[in-house]
């Protein structure tokens, strides 16, 4: 556990393999499902999704994370029924470069969602296998619109590999105690920024209020390259 102070240009050494490293800092898991729970058709171990988690809950989004052993497309269906899941976004990165990427990392943001509503979501990869929370659709309520958000604070650092390199493509996770999970993916120069006036509490009926003395949790989760 660390003070916001702490993590102000931060450098937080990985190691080879998934990263669970986090420069010495407490270690926060915010896991749905170990595993993929129940999934159809017939699944392939490299594209299962693996740690599925669920942050940055607000009043129009959420994110779904998740690792693949190989580097595929990832994707998620969604909609406000079960069993009508219409509606199909892509991972951050093809979102802003408008083509389809293949990662062993995914962070997946739905966006212009309504307000105080459960949606519906199953996970997708290139194979075109659709995975669920033990047969059913996870299950995500978007928070409800609140006023009053805090002054801006920002947590942000560096992530770096054994090799000193930029950790790319590596997700952060950071939690402040009663809060919901935020996350972030880390950007190819092996930084990244997490805006706390976001975060809400677990039930999401009101911001946190944070100062740079905040004690916050870290987790790293990524692949090392093999260069």
């Amino acid at each position: 556990m660390s003070k916001l102070t702490d993590l102000l240009s931060k450098r937080i050494p990985t190691i080879l393999g998934i990263l669970f490293l986090a420069g010495g800092l407490g270690v926060g898991i915010f896991v749905v499902n170990q595993g993929t729970g129940g999934f159809f058709p017939k699944a392939s171990p490299e594209s299962t999704p693996k740690n599925v988690k669920i942050t940055n809950i607000s009043d129009s989004t959420f994110t779904i994370s998740f690792l693949t052993d190989s580097a595929t497309p990832g994707y998620v269906k969604y909609g406000i029924e079960a069993n009508k899941l219409q509606q199909q976004t892509s991972d951050d990165r093809d979102q802003l470069s408008g083509t389809v990427g293949q990662f062993s990392t995914h962070h997946i943001t739905l966006r212009n969602l309504t307000a105080a509503t459960p949606y519906y979501v199953a996970i997708g990869t290139a194979s075109r296998e659709i995975y669920t929370d033990n047969g059913k659709p996870y299950m995500i309520t978007t928070a409800p619109k609140i006023g009053g958000a805090p002054e801006a604070l920002t947590a942000y650092g560096s992530v770096v590999t054994k090799a000193s390199t930029p950790a790319s493509d590596s997700i952060v996770y950071l939690s402040v105690d009663g809060a919901s999970p935020l996350s972030t993916l880390v950007k190819s120069s092996g930084s990244w920024a997490i805006p706390l006036s976001t975060a809400r509490t677990k039930n999401s009926s009101s911001y946190i209020t944070t100062t740079p003395e905040t004690n916050v949790d870290i987790f790293v989760q990524g692949k090392e390259s093999a260069n």
